[in-house]
């Protein structure tokens, strides 16, 4: 990373080759830029590029307002919300009494 003027400037190439990114190359580039807007609001831009994979580079921006909610990383999300409902049915089963014994497993059907 690197400041070049005002916007933040990340560039990230040579990613792990077991895990590709939507099948893309080695040859994968991305170069985000993060840019402070107004005290309240950061600018979002990246460009990704890989020429084995696109006939030419892409771009988005997205603006990312400041608020006072947490953030979850997206690749856990219904984990987030999801966790405590899990969470709450075994509670139900251990006051019913129906979790004794061992815990069940897929490879109980078998």
């Amino acid at each position: 990373a690197r400041w070049d003027g005002d916007p933040l400037v990340i560039t990230s190439r040579h990613f792990y080759p077991e895990y590709g990114w939507r099948n893309t190359s080695p040859n994968l580039k991305i170069v985000e830029h993060i840019t402070w807007v107004d005290e309240n609001t950061l600018d979002y831009d990246v460009t990704i590029e890989d020429p084995n994979m696109w006939d030419q580079p892409w771009s988005a921006r997205l603006p990312m307002r400041r608020m006072s909610d947490p953030i979850y990383e997206y690749a856990c999300h219904e984990g987030n919300h999801g966790l405590m409902g899990i969470l709450a049915g075994w509670r139900r089963w251990e006051v019913d009494g129906k979790n004794q014994g061992p815990i069940p497993s897929v490879d109980d059907d078998e």
